[in-house]
């Protein structure tokens, strides 16, 4: 592997990768917000996820863009910045967006990958400290989300051999990142919403996975990552989420995304389960004590997400199989 040194990384380019979907006023700011970066970017895919609110008109009346076609790159330049544009032909979500939006900057001429979602703003120095942070033992770094609506909770480990839990909370080993001493601290989770990674790390462990459609597919790539390189959560680079809300999943009403949630949870213990049990009872017995806790607390309508959820993670049914918006529970698919 090739070594590292500030100076290298001091000069080294960077390619932000943007999802967009129904977000025009949020992505335009973000835009604005790249602008303001100390250290330049110099390319930038945006993956448009099918929006229906004039996301493609706005970029292109901002010079952003020169024109759109449907599942194919165009190519423009933007303030010094080389833009590439994708839209789809319809909402892969955000799992098949960022696969996408990593499929194509992965043969583009950069050496790093800046990775986010549309309604994020990070801080003037942020780019430029995460790439302070990036070394030959270190291939990505996560910047800090803390702010007065959210406080980053990081994984620092991700329980693989225990066949009994059934609490992601359990299996999940989480910190306050507000309780973290020094600079900066190993992890193995990351949201797509900062995360900086050098290119050689993407060409190595690939894109990240579609079929999750949304949920647990930054769990799933962080996790292949963090088996070629070590992933660090930055204190000091500062990034702003805009519509941050903290649910708690047993107090709000179950929808199509907590279906999302238990099918591709269960799928990722029975990918990387450590042994049999992990891979093939976990998701079983988790499935069956959420419905009896849902039978305990006479909150049936979760139970046909819960089953459903198990069935199509057991075979293998992934990617969109609920359009968002769904009544799940009635079944009334919108």
């Amino acid at each position: 592997m090739e070594v590292f040194n500030d100076q290298m990384m001091s000069n080294r380019s960077v390619c932000v990768i943007i999802v967009t979907f129904n977000r025009k006023q949020l992505l335009s700011e973000l835009l604005d917000d790249l602008l303001q970066q100390t250290y330049p970017v110099a390319g930038m895919v945006i993956v448009n996820n099918a929006s229906t609110d004039g996301t493609e008109k706005l970029l292109i009346d901002r010079g952003i863009i020169n024109g759109g076609e449907t599942d194919r790159v165009v190519q423009s330049v933007w303030d010094n910045i080389v833009t590439y544009y994708y839209r789809n032909s319809k909402n892969e979500g955000g799992s098949g967006g960022f696969a996408k939006a990593f499929e194509i900057a992965r043969d583009l001429p950069y050496e790093m990958v800046w990775a986010m979602d549309d309604d994020i703003s990070p801080a003037s120095n942020c780019l430029e400290v995460l790439i302070g942070n990036l070394s030959e033992a270190v291939g990505v770094c996560v910047p800090c989300r803390n702010g007065d609506n959210w406080t980053d909770y990081v994984t620092v480990d991700y329980n693989l051999t225990n066949p009994l839990l059934v609490k992601l909370d359990d299996i999940k080993i989480k910190i306050d990142s507000t309780t973290l001493k020094g600079d900066y601290t190993r992890i193995i989770d990351m949201p797509m919403e900062g995360p900086l990674f050098r290119m050689d790390i993407v060409k190595t462990v690939g894109i990240p996975n579609k079929d999750y459609f949304i949920m647990f597919d930054d769990t799933d790539y962080a996790y292949r990552v963090s088996l070629v390189t070590e992933i660090h959560y930055i204190m000091n680079a500062r990034l702003h989420r805009k519509l941050a809300i903290r649910q708690n999943l047993d107090e709000q009403e179950w929808t199509w995304k907590e279906y999302y949630l238990l099918r591709n949870q269960f799928y990722f213990d029975m990918q990387y389960g450590k042994n049999y049990l992990v891979r093939h009872f976990r998701p079983y017995f988790s499935s069956r004590m959420k419905l009896l806790s849902a039978l305990m607390r006479r909150k049936y309508y979760r139970t046909s997400i819960i089953k459903r959820a198990y069935a199509d993670a057991r075979h293998g049914k992934m990617g969109m199989v609920i359009k968002p918006g769904s009544d799940v529970v009635s079944g009334n698919e919108a």
